[in-house]
């Protein structure tokens, strides 16, 4: 009977030394009387060390005070509990480390003694299985809110773009509808003026009034076209090369002559000689907005500043009065479309709207300071624009057709612009770094490479990218070689009359007058 015992007990202990989760036998007071060698592995402890700890220790150290909360209450009320009842059960290995566990408590009395059997499983992989499921669930949901967000960013296109399409439409009926009886309105109050007599003054005072209202309500379509245009994308940079003192000599002259109207100092100040690259009509419209804004709102015996200045190839337009400034509380909306600060001036709120868009489509920024009763500054930046100063002594021609380049070399000369003709891309290459030229006129067909070559290299070095370039070529580039840097594009067969646009703009006051000659490259 003895034996039979022995065996049985014997049994037992490799039985639970086979299972393959952890197995505990805790007393009353929390101490481990026993532990299997998957429980030791389970919390990194050598054979037999588990014994006699108490099974605290087994826990987080931050969860130790209501883990023996926990222990007591089931001491006070045994029963058996399985596992999967417990969420986010934490094991605290020798080292300090823990593990996810689950555990399934049994509680047993033998001896007299009450004793719980806790068997430990070690739910790593479960866990790693059910974030990754997570994910998963995660990554479809978020899937199908994109795929959600697109269908409906898809729809807000088409609906956009039917939205401008409709608005392209009307702004075509509304120029047409408007300008017409604007047109006949301005036509017959001239012809009305100048068949009144010096006598007919009541009569003369109508007439002007007719007029002014009819050029308001006229400059009032043009911004309200512009800005349309603008907020739908439907206005088109035309990129050209200018001096910067031509560009502004229409702005300056037109704001000196508000500024006597309105009894204001105008002052301006500029550089002479640097050339930018930009839309100039719509450059102009920019300044000429902004020099009006500051004759209106300074009072006499006001001042309006216009400064402009390059930074390194940014152009600083800066417009400075000493009007009656923009309350703080007004400035937020400065740039929004309809906003006046002042009801009893004449303006239709459009202008510093156009001003900010058409300065975004140049890819550029405009800031302002304003103090109530002090008065205002407008600042733009308009960035890589400038091509600094022109201090070489040629016009270089690049191209291999005969005709062409005594074209390029006639109307040079026209203009007292000197010419050395090169036919291919390595002697160009050769000749700018030998004698950097005014100007270059590049065909982009060469024997012997492309002209993109040549254009890659003016524009790639500092010390070359000022020189300005106009590509000549056989096929329209959709703006290719403006991305590539070159200053402006002609297709042949060449307009005569642009072409020596761009060479007047390109000559300086040192180089005119002088008869042009020619030097062809060996």
């Amino acid at each position: 009977m003895t034996q039979s015992i022995q065996w049985t007990e014997s049994t037992y202990r490799l039985i639970v030394e086979a299972v393959p989760d952890g197995v505990l036998i805790v007393d009353h007071h929390g101490r481990i009387v026993f532990a299997n060698a998957p429980a030791e592995d389970l919390f990194a402890y050598g054979a037999g060390e588990l014994v006699g700890e108490y099974v605290d220790t087994l826990v987080p150290e931050a969860q130790r005070t209501s883990h023996a909360e926990s222990r007591e209450r089931f001491q006070g009320a045994p029963r058996r509990r399985g596992m999967h009842t417990t969420l986010n059960l934490q094991g605290r290995r020798r080292d300090g480390t823990t593990v996810p566990v689950d555990v399934s408590l049994s509680p047993f009395r033998v001896g007299g003694g009450n004793f719980t059997i806790a068997a430990v499983r070690d739910i790593s992989t479960l866990r790693h299985v059910e974030e990754a499921l997570r994910q998963a669930e995660e990554r479809d949901r978020l899937r199908g809110e994109i795929e959600a967000a697109n269908e409906r960013a898809q729809q807000a296109r088409i609906e956009a773009e039917r939205a401008n399409e409709a608005k392209s439409r009307f702004l075509a009926n509304m120029s047409h509808e408007l300008r017409t009886p604007l047109n006949v309105i301005l036509g017959f109050s001239d012809l009305l003026a100048e068949h009144l007599g010096a006598e007919d003054g009541t009569q003369q005072r109508y007439v002007t009034n007719i007029r002014e209202a009819g050029e308001h309500l006229l400059a009032l379509v043009n911004d309200l076209l512009d800005l349309a245009r603008a907020e739908a994308d439907r206005i088109d940079l035309r990129i050209e090369t200018t001096q910067l003192a031509d560009l502004l000599q229409p702005v300056i002259e037109g704001g000196a002559v508000a500024a006597e109207q309105a009894r204001v100092n105008f002052l301006t100040s500029h550089a002479s000689a640097t050339i930018v690259s930009l839309d100039i009509g719509r450059v102009r419209q920019i300044l000429y907005n902004l020099v009006d804004n500051g004759v209106k709102f300074t009072p006499s015996p006001g001042e309006v500043a216009l400064t402009v200045r390059n930074e390194e190839r940014d152009l600083i337009v800066e417009v400075r009065d000493t009007g009656i400034g923009i309350p703080s509380g007004e400035q937020w909306k400065i740039f929004s479309a309809f906003e006046r600060l002042e009801t009893q001036r004449a303006g239709t709120g459009l202008g510093l709207a156009l001003t900010k868009r058409l300065v975004d489509l140049h890819g550029g920024e405009i800031t302002f300071e304003s103090e109530e009763g002090v008065g205002t500054t407008f600042r733009v930046r308009l960035r890589h624009v400038v091509h600094g100063r022109l201090d070489g002594k040629r016009l270089l021609v690049v191209e291999d057709e005969r005709g062409s380049a005594e074209l390029v070399v006639a109307l040079a000369g026209q203009i007292g612009l000197d010419c050395q003709i090169v036919s291919s891309a390595e002697k160009a290459l050769a000749a700018i770094e030998r004698d950097p030229p005014r100007a270059i006129v590049l065909d982009l067909q060469l024997p012997g490479g492309r002209g993109e070559h040549v254009l890659n290299m003016v524009k790639g070095q500092p010390r070359l990218s000022g020189i300005p370039v106009l590509v000549i070529s056989i096929e329209d580039d959709n703006g290719v070689a403006r991305d590539m840097g070159a200053d402006d594009h002609l297709t042949k067969p060449i307009s005569p009359r642009r072409l020596r646009t761009w060479l007047k703009q390109v000559a300086t006051e040192t180089g005119s007058g002088r008869a042009g000659g020619v030097r062809r490259g060996r």
